[in-house]
């Protein structure tokens, strides 16, 4: 067949060692018998995989035919029989897809064989492409059965066929006395796949005779246009990342063009293996341009968030948490108290402790009537300031300190909620009654 061997042409893949995965249907065998009809030149090593899955009466006899047909023609022929206490309850088509590849791969591995074939032609195409089409997703996935693509990332799965109707694979059969087994199940409508192969493509067919090369051919423009589009996506994502971090740059970002904002965000996430739905784009996007919100995120998986901080944006992993600890520790003159993250924090009187360069030190001319604490930060603290209170929200907001993190601020406080210092970032200009006073206490934080 001339489109066959035009395909194979370019395959080059003479004289290598091949995996051919034959079911002794119509499309294997004939696949089967134009790789062993090609001119010695241009021949493979051929070897061939056989499954048993046990699920029709005639299994049996094919496993027979299949075995005497490679023994005949010195055929190496690797056998699996999945026998029916594997099969699962439900969903036995696609675990025995799964099963299958499995197969394969460890022939493959065992074998020393790179190339993997399969006998998927123009009609299986047309089917998977309506399926899909009606099933409806990314338009990506549309591009249907590929000619070429990688098989357990160091093998490579083709498909020959493509491109080639069912209709000529039968002629070809007849003509050439290929012999082969008929799957019974192939005529039962209880399948999508088997309504669409009997009643619309046909119909479609009819319609134009030439509507499988041109599913082909949408197909692969369709490749080709994925593969351009992740090309300016990767590079937009290289000139938006800040260098040395994996942080994105926002003010980047609102250069550019929305239609393109959508697919970076889906090639950001694609190595996550999460898919975004179309809410959840709209929702990153509406979150990335609002400009009276610096800080925000959304959830993209049970633990992956999109973060937005400000001038950045990125991917970040959140744990779930448990809730923050109410915890709150009494300072007591000349006693160390260790927090959470390692460092220690004392009250100590001024004039006998002698403090390091390290230390950050609140100042105090007297103690609080009620006792002093240091505890997390809580919703409605107010710094205590010579103009007033300030919301310790506010004082977190304006350093710029991510939501998330601002109930894990340790602050000194008094019983009555009065807040002194927030550790690590401002403190109370309070301390002191007056200018002349003499500081008597030292509060002091020591990393």
């Amino acid at each position: 067949m001339h489109s066959f061997r035009e395909k194979w042409s370019q395959l080059n893949l003479a004289h290598k060692k091949i995996l051919v995965a034959v079911s002794t249907g119509c499309d294997s065998m004939v696949l089967l018998d134009m790789l062993q009809k090609l001119p010695e030149k241009e021949r493979p090593q051929i070897n061939v995989a056989y499954v048993d899955h046990c699920l029709r009466a005639q299994s049996k006899r094919e496993t027979k035919f299949i075995k005497q047909y490679c023994d005949k023609r010195n055929l190496p022929l690797f056998c699996y029989t999945w026998t029916t206490d594997m099969h699962p309850m439900t969903g036995v088509e696609a675990k025995a897809r799964e099963m299958r590849y499995t197969f394969f791969a460890k022939i493959m591995q065992r074998e020393d064989i790179m190339y993997l074939l399969t006998a998927h032609h123009g009609d299986d195409q047309a089917e998977t492409f309506l399926m899909k089409l009606i099933r409806g997703g990314e338009l990506e996935q549309l591009i249907g059965i590929r000619m070429c693509r990688p098989f357990e990332t160091k093998w490579k799965l083709i498909r020959p066929l493509l491109g080639i109707s069912k209709e000529q694979l039968r002629i070809y059969a007849k003509q050439h006395n290929v012999l082969y087994y008929e799957d019974e199940t192939n005529s039962s409508d209880a399948f999508q796949r088997n309504r669409l192969r009997h009643h619309f493509v046909p119909m479609l067919k009819d319609e134009n005779k030439e509507v499988l090369q041109h599913i082909q051919s949408y197909s692969e423009q369709l490749n080709d246009m994925a593969l351009a589009t992740q090309y300016l996506v990767q590079n937009e994502l290289g000139n938006l990342r800040i260098q040395g971090t994996k942080d994105y740059s926002l003010n980047k970002w609102r250069n550019v063009p929305i239609y393109l904002q959508k697919l970076i965000l889906k090639e950001l996430i694609r190595n996550k293996e999460v898919t975004l739905n179309y809410r959840q784009i709209h929702e990153c996007v509406k979150l990335l341009a609002n400009n009276s919100k610096p800080q925000g995120r959304i959830q993209l998986a049970s633990e992956l968030f999109l973060v937005k901080r400000y001038q950045i944006f990125k991917l970040e992993m959140i744990p779930q948490k448990t809730k923050v600890s109410k915890v709150e520790y009494k300072l007591d003159v000349d006693k160390w108290i260790t927090l959470s993250d390692g460092s220690k924090i004392g009250l100590f009187k001024s004039e006998t402790f002698k403090a390091t360069e390290k230390d950050d030190i609140l100042e105090l001319n007297q103690l609080p009537q009620t006792k002093l604490l240091i505890r997390h930060r809580m919703a409605g603290d107010r710094l205590l300031t010579s103009i007033g209170k300030q919301k310790v929200k506010k004082v977190l907001i304006d350093a710029k300190i991510p939501t998330e993190q601002r109930n894990e601020y340790w602050v000194v406080a008094d019983a009555l909620q009065n807040i002194y210092w927030i550790i690590n970032l401002k403190k109370s200009n309070l301390s002191h009654a007056s200018v002349n006073a003499k500081i008597q206490y030292i509060v002091v934080h020591r990393s």
